[in-house]
């Protein structure tokens, strides 16, 4: 009985109207991009180099893992904390992320 109580939830309007919003609105970050060329380590480091010492607007793509051909892509301004982690923080959104620099497969500056 649960179950089947669980399963058929009555349609709420405003939670159909919610739902619609938040898939509308909702930024996924395993979209389809088009993939851009793979750069050698060296590129990478000086587009680094030069995005963390600018804090100018960039993007850059990432492997989505080590074997997938899915990238993904983030906007903003790159920091590094006193830890040496690398975040990208959103201009829009004002998200931040977490990046592994392993996975750095194009960095492009604005």
């Amino acid at each position: 009985m649960q179950n089947f109580i669980m399963r058929r939830q009555p349609n709420n309007p405003f939670q159909v109207i919610h739902q619609y919003f938040t898939k509308l609105f909702s930024r996924r970050p395993f979209n389809h991009y088009p993939i851009q060329s793979q750069l050698t380590a060296e590129e990478i480091i000086t587009r680094l180099e030069y995005g963390i010492n600018s804090r100018e607007n960039i993007i850059i793509q990432l492997n989505q893992n080590n074997i997938s051909e899915y990238v993904m892509n983030y906007h903003g301004v790159i920091y590094q904390t006193h830890t040496n982690h690398l975040i990208v923080k959103s201009y829009d959104s004002h998200h931040i992320w977490q990046i592994n620099p392993q996975m750095i497969r194009h960095i492009t500056l604005n």
